[in-house]
């Protein structure tokens, strides 16, 4: 069970399919190959439509995939910066930072977060993915 998870089941975070209360799960048995070339033509072409909102959220201390290796490889795909890097917060404490981005795209980074963020920043996780399905901004507060 990841942070996240056992976040929003124990706070009953509302999840409903059919008008039927459902419980938060881990996804599983998820069909994937790996390739050498990574992801960065999946990224091209979803960030070349515009049409599809996009925030990419990194922990400030994944040692896996570090955000600046998303900045690099959005340098890759030619993504212009509106405007400079602004702070979030979740509740009174700093969330991270976030950069935004020409087609719908936003950078976000969250602090004390390794690559499993949602495992130890959950109530962090918990506000970007509501401020995101309600078209809110990253610095929304909800708690």
């Amino acid at each position: 069970d990841t942070g996240m998870i056992k976040y929003w089941n124990l706070n009953k975070i509302p999840f409903k399919v059919n008008n039927t209360n459902k419980t938060w799960t881990v996804c599983a048995h998820l069909n994937y190959s790996v390739s050498m070339r990574g992801s960065i033509l999946e990224y091209q072409n979803i960030l070349n439509n515009g049409a599809v909102k996009v925030w990419l959220f990194s922990g400030d201390f994944d040692d896996v995939v570090p955000f600046t290796d998303t900045e690099k490889n959005l340098q890759i795909l030619n993504r212009q910066k509106a405007g400079g890097w602004s702070s979030w917060s979740v509740g009174d404490q700093h969330g991270g930072f976030y950069q935004v981005y020409d087609r719908n795209l936003t950078a976000i980074t969250v602090k004390g977060a390794g690559h499993m963020v949602p495992q130890t920043q959950p109530k962090a996780v918990y506000q970007l993915f509501y401020n995101f399905i309600n078209s809110k901004g990253p610095n929304n507060q909800i708690f």
